[in-house]
Order: C-alpha cells, then structure tokens, then sequence
C-alpha cells in the first residue's frame, strides 16, 4: 500500500498574499472561494499537489528543510528576473560561466526556492556533453544554501545528493567546534531533544542511517553513519557518552550545564516556536553515535565507502 502526495503545506504570515505570489509564479489559480484574512489558502496547480498556505504566529528562523524546484518554460535567466520583478529576492547565485547552475531565490516570506534551467536548455547542454551536467543535481534538489554540494571544489558530494543533512547546531562558533570535532575524529556521538525531532517532524535516526554534515557556510564537509541510538531521560545520560561528545567536558554536570545552555538559547526557543521552552530530568534525549565515512572537504578528499543498501 503507498500514499499519494496531496499537499505541500507552507507555514507563512499572510497566507493569502503569499498565496498570490505563487499564483503568478506558476500561473495557477488562487482557489475561488480565497479572500484577504483568510488563515488557509491554496493555489490549485494544473498537476501535481495543491499548495497549501497556512497561516501561523511564529515567524520563519531558519533555511528551509523543504524546498520547492522550479523548472521554467523560458529560459531560466528570463524567469529569475520576473520572479524577482514579483517580489523574490535573490538569496544564492549558483549559475555558471558554461549555462549549468541555479538561482536561490526566496519568496516575500523568506521561504528559499530554486530556478532550474529549462528542459530546453538542460537538453541543449546535454548534448553538448558539459561536464557540469555531472555537478548538477537537479533531480534530486540541490541543497538550497550559499555554498551548495554541488560547487565544482565539492563534486565528491554529488555522491551522496540523496542524503539528509546533519546540521550539528547553529550556524557559527560552536557549529565549526563540533564540525572541527568529527573531522578530527574527537566527536563520536551527539545528543538531541525528542521534542526537537518532533516539532521538525523527523523519524528518530536508526543505526545504518548515513546524512551529510555541513559546515557554517552550508557547505558538505562530510559523510557520518548512525551506529548506535538510545532514548533515555536527560537524568540517565552517562560519563561515557559525554566524553564521546568530544567538547572536553570532564562530567556530566559540566556536559549539562553546557548543553542547557544551549537548549535554553533564544535561537533554540525560537526553533521550537516556543519562547518559555525548558528541559528537566525527565526531557527524554536522543543519545546517538556515529561514525566517519568520507571527509569530503576538497584537501582531503579519499575513497569513500559507497551508501549501503
């Protein structure tokens, strides 16, 4: 038995303009019965699923775990400049001297989107045999971010284009210690919040899962593998798992002490849409432990060992 597709839903703060928006980006009707105010909104599109507009009171924080890839019926050069005519702003210029790449754009919300290259153009350089065919992933969705996989120092990445993301923290200083920590092999495990996986609505990892680690900048450094996952009480977390960590703490009160921190951030209340958010004893963590399986920054490439089935 399988689902089909029917909605893509799109948090936002006025659900009928953005709504518009996109309505003129793909030529689609505003669903009739839509009117100014309304807090849910669809625009019908001529295939595929509805898009769905539904109105929130927390405001967009992060980059999109989920974006949208538009393949235009000009060129895409031609449609960049209408969409930006529309009211997208322009947040990564991938395009390429030789025609390859794509354009990150993002609608008046901040919801980051993708213009491909036409089919015609696409077929024109598959003909023509550019190499950059290779280094851009379209099918897949490139990873919508200032510094893609797909970026020529980067190709190894391409391997692994179907995998998620592991983004360890916020982007910034502590981000780049832990990124630092699994490269040097000091970092072997890491902890998350079941709240956090719930809220993002993300299956917990399973030993075997493999994602790719990106840095500050967005940009692929590695391949990490799942080997181990326990769930227990924030109470339960052991010395071991905390030196495993590989941020130098000596015990867990130290390890806490730390991470509450963290957890108690303004970044990460405003992650969890949730202003007041707090952690005790009995918060139920996510202990996982991984391993290294391609360093993919471009001085240390090596043979990496290819995804399992």
């Amino acid at each position: 038995m399988t689902s089909v597709l029917e909605n893509v839903a799109i948090d936002c703060a006025d659900a009928y303009e953005l709504a518009r928006f996109w309505s003129a980006v793909t030529g689609c009707p505003v669903h009739p019965d839509a009117r100014p105010g309304d807090h849910e909104t669809q625009v019908m599109l001529s295939e595929g699923p509805v898009l769905y507009f539904n109105q929130v009171p927390e405001p967009k924080t992060v980059k999109n775990r989920l974006h949208l890839c538009l393949r235009p019926t000009t060129s895409r050069e031609e449609e960049v400049e209408r969409l930006l005519g529309l009211g997208a702003t322009l947040v990564a210029d991938q395009r390429q001297p030789d025609g390859a790449g794509w354009a990150v754009l993002a609608d008046p919300e901040g919801n980051e989107f993708c213009v491909l290259r036409s089919a015609s153009e696409r077929a024109a350089m598959s003909r023509a045999g550019s190499v950059k065919e290779a280094e851009e992933d379209e099918e897949g969705g490139p990873v919508t971010g200032e510094g893609s996989v797909a970026r020529a120092e980067h190709r190894s990445a391409a391997e692994f284009g179907s995998l998620p993301t592991a983004e360890f923290a916020f982007p910034g200083p502590l981000r780049d210690r832990l990124v630092g920590a699994i490269l040097d092999g000091a970092k072997t495990s890491t902890t998350g919040l079941v709240v956090d996986y719930e809220h993002e609505g993300e299956a917990l990892p399973v030993v075997g899962d493999r994602s790719v680690v990106v840095d500050s900048d967005e940009l692929p450094v590695a391949v990490i593998e799942v080997t181990g996952v326990r769930v227990v009480p924030l109470a339960d977390v052991d010395l071991a798992h905390v030196v495993d960590e590989g941020e130098g703490h000596t015990s867990v009160a130290e390890w806490r002490e730390a991470h509450e921190r963290f957890w108690h951030s303004q970044e990460m209340r405003a992650a969890l849409g949730d202003p007041g958010f707090t952690v005790d004893d009995t918060t139920p963590a996510v202990l996982e432990r991984f391993r290294l399986v391609a360093d993919l920054r471009p001085d240390h490439l090596r043979p990496a060992e290819p995804p399992r089935t």
